[in-house]
């Protein structure tokens, strides 16, 4: 079986943006907002794509890479990617202008709203 594609910087900075949405709440992998979100990225696979491929199981885990990030590796997931870090230092202490750049990224493909 072959692995999925590396995640792009427009899907982690969705991915980063419902990280923000939830991060106060208790959710699981089938959370309507991770579903959305696993929809809108697997609609925008141009291959043939895995059943893991943005599945929501794998939006569940990045959000807690991304969680391990924020805790300095003391809850979550540690196995985040160099793109999760990089993004996380971009855009965590501006929510502001990553929830401007994640409504362009979701314009772009054609997607106004995955949140329930």
């Amino acid at each position: 079986m072959s692995r999925n594609k590396n995640w792009s910087e427009d899907e982690v900075i969705l991915l980063l943006d419902l990280y923000f949405d939830l991060k106060d709440t208790k959710y699981t992998k089938n959370h309507p907002a991770i579903l959305g979100l696993s929809n809108l990225l697997r609609s925008k696979c141009n291959d043939n794509a895995s059943s893991t491929y943005r599945n929501n199981t794998g939006i569940f885990m990045k959000l807690q890479n991304i969680r391990a990030i924020e805790s300095k590796g003391q809850d979550g997931l540690k196995n985040c990617s160099n793109m999760d870090k990089k993004i996380w230092n971009v855009y965590s202490g501006n929510i502001n202008v990553l929830k401007e750049k994640a409504e362009q990224i979701r314009l772009k493909y054609k997607c106004f709203e995955y949140k329930s």
